[in-house]
C-alpha cells in the first residue's frame, strides 16, 4: 500500500538522482494491512464501524467494475488480473523476494483521514 504522497516524493527523487539507463523499479510501502484491517479502519474514519471487508469472484468484480462505467480491458488488467496475482500470493512473493524496500512515510491511518474528509464533504 502507498500513500500518493509517498509515491510523489519517490518519483522526485528518482527524476533527481537516477541516470535513466536501463531499468530500475523502486517499491514504495507506505504501510502494511489486510483487507479487514483496511476496511476497520476506513470504517472507523467514516463513522462506520460495521465496514466489512468483502470478497467478490474475478467475473462479479469484472461485471461491477464494467457495469459501472469502465472499460472492460482496463477492468481486466488493472483489477481482475492484480487481484488474481493478489489472491494466488504472486505479488507477496515478488515482495518478499525484493531487498531494496522504500517505505514510506505516512500510515494507512493518515490517508483514512484524509479519505474521511473528501467522504464527508460528499455524503454529507
Amino acid at each position: 500500500m502507498s500513500h500518493p504522497d509517498d509515491v510523489a516524493e519517490a518519483a522526485a527523487k528518482a527524476f533527481n538522482t537516477l541516470s535513466f539507463r536501463g531499468s530500475t523499479a523502486v517499491n514504495i510501502i507506505s504501510d502494511q494491512k489486510s483487507g479487514h484491517e483496511l476496511a476497520a479502519i476506513l470504517g472507523a474514519s467514516i463513522g462506520r464501524p460495521d465496514l466489512m471487508w468483502v470478497t467478490f469472484t474475478n467475473q462479479q468484480l469484472l461485471s461491477a467494475l464494467v457495469q459501472n462505467g469502465i472499460k472492460a480491458d482496463v477492468a481486466q488488467h488493472y483489477m481482475v488480473d492484480m487481484g488474481r496475482a493478489i489472491g494466488q500470493g504472486l505479488l507477496d512473493d515478488y515482495y518478499q523476494n525484493n531487498t531494496d524496500k522504500v517505505f514510506g512515510r505516512r500510515s494507512f491511518r493518515e490517508f483514512a483521514q484524509e479519505f474521511a474528509r473528501v467522504y464527508q464533504a460528499r455524503v454529507g
